[in-house]
């Protein structure tokens, strides 16, 4: 009675969930979560995507209704039981927000430009490193012959339908597609 009828927490922060009802007696077992610390935000996207993110890389969050976003750095990645890629990055303190806040994300990543770049189905990897096959142009008794050779290159990047690399002399005309295996030496036609 001396509080008249308040209840206090020895911690600072924001009540997220009492287990109270109203006209109903306490027993002192009722449950009050608060949330202490910064604040986060939480998103999330289809693992299966094309976006890529890596710990420390930036993420712009725009809380709903407000014009200006808040740039963020993703301190936390992992993936869901239905797929889903989930990220949090702390926001700075002593901003405007509340728990719950609906928000929109955009998370941008910067890239290097490769000026070799090659469909994934035509990279090849031995025990010699990755490799492409290229057509060559050999003279023999029957005339001009295309055939496949083996070119070793360096793997700079791997998406998920395209990789960079280094390697290639020239134009070379990259074998991606063919309708039986292909090794080096063999003849091929273009078609």
């Amino acid at each position: 009675m001396e509080l008249s009828g308040q209840v206090l927490s020895p911690y600072e922060g924001v009540v997220t969930h009492i287990d109270l009802v109203a006209g109903r007696t306490t027993t002192g077992e009722e449950l009050i979560k608060i949330g202490t610390g910064n604040y986060v935000f939480k998103g999330a996207y289809d693992s299966k995507s094309t976006i890529r993110i890596d710990l420390g890389d930036n993420v712009n969050v725009t809380l709903a209704g407000k014009r200006n976003s808040i740039d963020s750095e993703i301190g936390k990645i992992s993936i869901n039981k239905e797929g889903m890629t989930e990220f949090i990055s702390s926001l700075p303190q002593g901003g405007d927000y509340y728990l719950g806040e609906k928000a929109k994300f955009k998370i941008t990543t910067e890239t290097e430009q490769y000026n070799q770049c090659i469909p994934i189905q035509a990279l090849r990897e031995d025990n010699y490193g990755y490799y492409v096959l290229v057509i060559d142009e050999q003279e023999d008794i029957l005339g001009t012959q295309l055939i496949a050779v083996r070119r070793n290159v360096n793997l700079l990047a791997k998406g998920t339908s395209i990789v960079a690399v280094e390697g290639l002399i020239g134009k070379s005309q990259v074998i991606t597609d063919s309708n039986k295996y292909i090794n080096p030496g063999d003849r091929v036609r273009v078609e």
